[in-house]
């Protein structure tokens, strides 16, 4: 007679457990992937966005996107900071400008990022 320990589960659930726990690893690293494929924050992506909020002058929006000493400035600047002075206009016209966002160069914890303004303003002579 083989007298089983109590709680002791069959054969048969134990080996149901292994698929499950694959499947599981597998959704994991599926999602892992994605993440870095496209949800993750590059330098790139970061410049584009300081720039769209740059061209809508929103304040709160470029602070998110900027270093811990920039913002140190920002907020040191208080009211005489203006978004005018990054977009390199404070009339309506930034809102126009096209830009090319370029790859970055990383070296360490800092990357450079080349940036081409084409602005569409036409002189008046």
């Amino acid at each position: 007679m083989i007298i089983k320990p109590a709680g002791a589960r069959p054969a048969a659930k134990k080996s149901a457990v292994v698929p499950v726990v694959i499947v599981l690893l597998v959704v994991v690293a599926i999602a892992a992937g994605a993440w870095w494929i496209f949800l993750r924050s590059t330098p790139e992506k970061a410049v584009t966005a300081f720039m769209e909020a740059s061209k809508k002058k929103d304040v709160e929006a470029v602070k998110g996107t900027v270093s811990k000493a920039s913002l140190t400035l920002i907020n040191q600047l208080g009211s005489k900071f203006s978004l005018g002075q990054l977009s390199g206009s404070a009339s309506d016209d930034s809102a126009k400008q096209e830009y090319t966002v370029g790859t970055a160069t990383i070296d360490g914890d800092k990357a450079k990022v080349p940036v081409k303004v084409n602005s569409t303003r036409r002189r008046v002579a």
